[in-house]
């Protein structure tokens, strides 16, 4: 083997890897990846193919990422060699589009995973569009090597095992804006009348004084010489890096946004309200009675307008639909789509706090939800981010141990 033919396989594996990376990371977030479709649609004047995105954007994911893992493994190689190649070109028209227009959205190389600007996404296909032309010209005859099938399979069943996963469950880890740990701006907001005043200390004569601010300015022509003043009087507002706004209204058309920043609170949120069925209205009533009776403060977030809603809830049994409207409150659909993946999936916020997600077919029972809300907020949200990094961490590793060793 000449050493053209070493390069050209180390740009044959490095291209691979890129496009199993980032079709991994967009198969894990299906929904997202719908999302960025859908904005490459409205880009191009093709708005009646948004119906579609979520499909086309799963093709071209795993399409990518398979081609990544035969690249790599060796199987076919004339024909995914061409492929890739084919691929990287495409892509890199599509973020030149990008780089000329600068349109305010994402390229979504890497799902949510990685945000890159169009300059940068440019860049990065210009790269791999050179090393697909190392691994393609020039066409230099290397001793044959026998495709690694074994291998291929294995990482191929992790990848499709990973993408049915997504699909009918949560992604294993959450990139979105609303990701657990993060804060409601509602609950940074504080009523300034609700806050006692600080104290300002003056000493005169060897003697020290306390004074409001008003009284400040009469203290100083009355000869006292300011000493300090007891910031401890007003409680410090929290600060945290991580502040996002979720705002709902209620039937009045009243922003409730505070409902959800108090106490212990559960979230059903529906984002599609035309896609949900009977049964899915009944165990969305169910599950928020059993979340009020555990002690948490119910709430139904739909992105359709309230009375649209009262419609639709026609259907149930009274004690269900009655319940449901007394919890019920319009939000923005893509604010619910960022706050979980799943169409009448759970969120619990603590104290504004953002702690845990559930896909609708893994909501927790009366007796979880207690257990859940005996436990320390933020414990209980590191062991779920945790298990959620440790899975990803563990698909990666597999597949690099499955290459290397196989």
């Amino acid at each position: 083997m000449t050493v053209y033919n070493r390069l050209q396989k180390v740009a044959a594996v490095l291209v691979g890897t890129t496009l199993f990376v980032s079709g991994s990371f967009k198969l894990m977030d299906p929904v997202g990846t719908g999302l960025i479709v859908d904005e490459y649609w409205m880009l191009f004047h093709l708005g009646f193919m948004s119906p579609a995105s979520q499909v086309v954007g799963l093709i071209l994911s795993l399409t990518e990422a398979l081609l990544g893992v035969a690249l790599v493994t060796g199987l076919f190689r004339k024909t995914v060699r061409i492929a890739a190649a084919s691929l990287v070109g495409f892509f890199t028209l599509i973020t030149a589009v990008l780089a000329i227009l600068n349109p305010v959205m994402d390229c979504g190389c890497f799902g949510e995973a990685l945000h890159l600007s169009h300059t940068v996404s440019l860049l990065k296909n210009l790269v791999l569009l050179a090393l697909c032309a190392i691994f393609l010209f020039p066409k230099v005859e290397a001793p044959s090597r026998k495709p690694r099938y074994l291998a291929a399979g294995l990482i191929t069943a992790a990848v499709l095992f990973g993408t049915v996963w997504s699909l009918l469950y949560l992604p294993v880890e959450d990139y979105t804006e609303f990701a657990p740990g993060v804060e409601l701006t509602a609950a940074q907001e504080f009523d300034a009348d609700e806050l006692p005043e600080p104290a300002f200390f003056y000493e005169k004569d060897g003697k020290t004084q306390s004074f409001r601010l008003s009284e400040t300015e009469m203290a100083e022509q009355e000869g006292w010489t300011y000493v300090d003043v007891d910031s401890l009087a007003r409680p410090a507002i929290p600060v945290h890096d991580q502040i996002v706004d979720l705002s709902f209204l209620d039937r009045e058309d009243r922003p409730a946004d505070t409902l959800a920043a108090r106490g212990p609170v559960m979230i059903v949120s529906v984002y599609d309200t035309p896609r949900m069925k009977e049964g899915q209205w009944k165990e969305a009533a169910a599950f928020l009675r059993d979340a009020a009776e555990a002690g948490y403060r119910p709430i139904l977030l739909v992105d359709a307008t309230l009375e649209d809603l009262d419609g639709r809830l026609g259907v149930l049994p009274a004690a269900d639909g009655t319940f449901l409207r007394s919890c019920s409150y319009q939000a923005d659909r893509r604010k619910l789509l960022a706050l979980n993946r799943d169409n009448s999936g759970a969120t619990y916020f603590a104290d504004g706090m953002l702690v845990i997600k559930w896909a609708r077919r893994a909501l927790p029972d009366k007796e979880k939800l207690g257990s859940v809300l005996r436990e320390s907020p933020v414990e209980c949200m590191m062991v779920s981010s945790t298990h959620g990094r440790v899975a990803l961490h563990g698909y990666f590793l597999y597949a690099l141990a499955i290459a290397l060793l196989l």
